[in-house]
């Protein structure tokens, strides 16, 4: 074997070190000659005890994010010398779970491609990233790097690394000047580079559809290219675009993982549920049980999982019944032989904490539609009772407004009992897969599979009802181009009264308001909190740097996504900016 140096980074925010990165550790181990733990936050000795099998672990605070920490380690090994010891250099962080595959296989594989200088396992082809203005180019996906002797014995790599950490200054920076630019920056200075993974299908001359392959693809690129590893993000649904995709890859990913290799899934789970909304959650992995047939109740035994059922009275309130169905519980269960069915359900997952009937189709649905808190009162002065820790939403609730419920009877002590049967609001009820999440478990829907036509054709009168409003049926609208339509009139609405008017946000929302704003005023400029990530100007717009901005009574629009609003809220408000429209 190669003498192999690899440099984990990993970073949590509560300086935890999880499981699924001991095993990631312990198969770096079977490669590596050597490995070194970089943690962007300190660590409590219980958690450095987690890793005490590595070589060297190294503590710092999360300044530059993992190329930071890369930088620091590799201006260390260059200072002592010892960098020359080794024939590679591996850079992998912990957003990736794996590995599947044995990685001895993927090592041997790069190891038989002579010539090249360094590698990653995919690449993305020339795109315009998050379908901004931008074009960028095609580079090696930063979650692994490994860089071999012929590189890492140049000045070139040296001065990179001390160059880099200059150019980042956010998470999006470190995206355009970090990832985005190493390959092409070796590239230019001669050295030669590939991917484990053949990425050429997944690139075309339409920069507009080259997309990330570990986002859309990442059910192939395990199954049929031998992709050791798969991208945490993806659980929470980001960057994946529905303009172009039916959102089911990763459950194909996940499904195949569970059935055609020894991959422990709790390593996800554990960390999924703790660190990620539990909406997105079920949305990314599209969170629905179809109940076929009823089968027979099992015979009850210890092992087996025991159930509470709660259903919403005609008085408002709501009661449980302890081991038995109701017509109403599940509002498509009607048949106390689908009993059966849903207890296996429970007792062939041992994650499943929650079952949920679907969303109501009829009657008044908008706060079913926007996944809104029923009572958001109650929720804030529940949620500390409740001892809810896991991420959640003010304007979005992790569940749809729902009448009823199956749970895992040891979800629930007597005093949250009595707080579901004395709430009056429904909003109880709505919180009880956080509940659920607490302690590990995640929420599925369920459906009978002869509800299943009630609930398409339902869903799609009212779809339709909706497109009538929206669209002018002169030609056929994407989601997002019906979407841009109602964010219009909310632009046009707000520039009534606004005068000095300036984006803020220069990605892929930005461009699409820069250029419906465009339309009825003269804009000042597009806003960012640094301009040396992005472009000097887009469409014509001049991006500046709000920091430098000379005067501060303006007009704003703020384009960065509903995730990022609340940064920049405090950013506008500390400067007493009144007159802000968020666009999400």
């Amino acid at each position: 074997m190669n003498k192999r140096l690899t440099i984990y980074m990993t970073y949590n925010k509560n300086g935890i070190i999880d499981d699924y990165i001991v095993y990631m550790l312990k198969q770096l181990v079977n490669v590596s000659s050597d490995i070194i733990v970089v943690s962007n936050k300190k660590l409590k000795q219980r958690e450095k005890e987690k890793i005490a099998f590595v070589s060297e672990y190294i503590e710092r605070g999360n300044e530059k994010f993992d190329v930071g920490a890369y930088s620091q380690v590799i201006k260390e090994l260059y200072d002592k010398r010892q960098i020359y010891e080794y024939d590679e250099l591996v850079l992998i962080n912990d957003s990736v779970f794996g590995p599947f595959f044995d990685l001895n296989d993927m090592f041997s594989a790069m190891d038989r491609r002579k010539g090249l200088d360094f590698w990653g396992i995919t690449k993305r082809g020339r795109s315009d990233f998050d379908g901004g203005a931008g074009v960028y180019p095609e580079h090696i996906q930063s979650y692994f790097y490994a860089f071999r002797k012929s590189i890492i014995s140049q000045d070139a790599f040296k001065e990179y690394w001390q160059q880099v950490v200059d150019e980042i200054s956010d998470f999006r920076s470190a995206i355009l000047n970090y990832e985005f630019k190493l390959t092409e920056h070796f590239e230019k200075l001669g050295f030669k580079w590939d991917t484990y993974c053949d990425c050429n299908d997944y690139i075309g001359n339409n920069i507009n559809r080259n997309f990330s392959p570990y986002h859309y693809s990442t059910y192939e690129l395990i199954k049929d290219k031998r992709c050791p590893f798969l991208k945490r993000k993806l659980f929470t649904g980001d960057f994946v675009n529905k303009e172009y995709t039916d959102a089911v890859d990763l459950k194909n990913a996940y499904n195949f993982i569970k059935d055609n290799t020894d991959y422990d899934l709790n390593l996800i789970w554990d960390y999924v549920l703790r660190e990620y909304e539990l909406s997105s959650i079920m949305n990314a992995m599209q969170m629905v049980e179809i109940i076929d047939k009823p089968i027979q109740e099992e015979n009850e035994s210890k092992d087996k999982a025991e159930l509470f059922f709660f259903i919403k009275r005609d008085d408002e309130r709501l009661s449980y019944i302890e081991q038995k169905a109701n017509e109403n519980v599940l509002n498509n269960i009607n048949d106390e032989r689908y009993l059966g069915s849903i207890k296996s359900l429970f007792n062939n997952d041992s994650r499943l904490g929650v079952l949920i009937p679907p969303m109501k189709t009829f009657g008044k649905v908008s706060l079913s539609l926007s996944h809104s808190w029923i009572n958001l009162n109650v929720f804030e002065k529940m949620k500390d009772k409740l001892e809810i820790t896991v991420p959640y939403l003010l304007d979005k609730a992790p569940v749809y407004q729902i009448n009823g419920l199956v749970c895992r009877k040891e979800l629930l002590s007597n005093d949250v009992i009595k707080l579901l049967e004395l709430d009056k609001t429904g909003t109880i009820l709505q919180m009880i897969p956080l509940i659920a999440q607490e302690k590990g478990y995640y929420t599925k829907q369920v459906i009978t599979k002869d509800y299943v036509a009630t609930q398409i054709y339902n869903l799609t009168g009212m779809l339709s009802v909706l497109g009538e409003k929206i669209s002018d049926n002169a030609r056929n609208y994407s989601v997002r181009e019906m979407t841009d339509q109602l964010m219009e009139e909310k632009i046009k609405y707000f520039l009534v009264s606004a005068k000095k008017v300036y984006i803020y946000g220069a990605g892929e929302l930005a461009c699409r308001v820069v250029e419906i704003a465009k339309k009825y005023c003269n804009l000042r400029g597009i806003l960012v909190s640094d301009k040396r990530s992005n472009l000097s100007n887009i469409y014509g717009i001049q991006v500046m740097q709000y920091s430098e901005l000379k005067y501060k009574d303006i007009d704003v629009i703020v384009a960065v996504g509903k995730k990022n609003n609340r940064n920049i809220e405090r950013i506008l408000k500390d400067d007493n900016i009144k007159n802000i429209l968020y666009v999400d």
